[in-house]
């Protein structure tokens, strides 16, 4: 996200909803500070821009009632135009947490860097 879509997302969706930072926290089980900072898309104690996780992206999305997969496209994650992309990252998380490995801390960008290494390591498995 080169621009702060996130951020221009949950202003817009407070101001439609006439929700406070804290009413829209506590609709997402996050801290109103942590809205705030999501919202200007930057830490202002150091100036270092945020990157939500991936269960604090589901998170928004559960408290502005779409699926994580529209809140993804709208901030140009994925392109809605690639079929089975989400349903694919929605697997593997899935996949993963049956194994036992727990993505819930990661950003998308972390888990996206995953399973690029998954596909490499297929990839090699199959030239074999």
């Amino acid at each position: 996200m080169n621009e702060n879509k996130l951020g221009l997302y949950i202003k817009e969706y407070r101001e439609k909803h006439n929700l406070t930072l804290r009413e829209f926290s506590q609709k997402c089980g996050l801290s109103h500070t942590y809205i705030d900072k999501l919202q200007k898309g930057v830490d202002p104690r150091s100036s270092k821009p945020i990157f939500p996780t991936i269960d604090t992206l589901q998170k928004v999305a559960d408290a502005t009632d779409i699926s994580l997969r529209n809140l993804l496209t709208r901030l140009d994650y994925i392109d809605d135009n690639v079929n089975g992309a989400y349903e694919f990252v929605e697997d593997f998380v899935a996949g993963m947490k049956n194994k036992g490995v727990d993505l819930k801390g990661d950003s998308l960008d972390k888990i996206l860097d995953k399973i690029l290494e998954a596909a490499e390591l297929i990839n090699k498995i199959k030239e074999k």
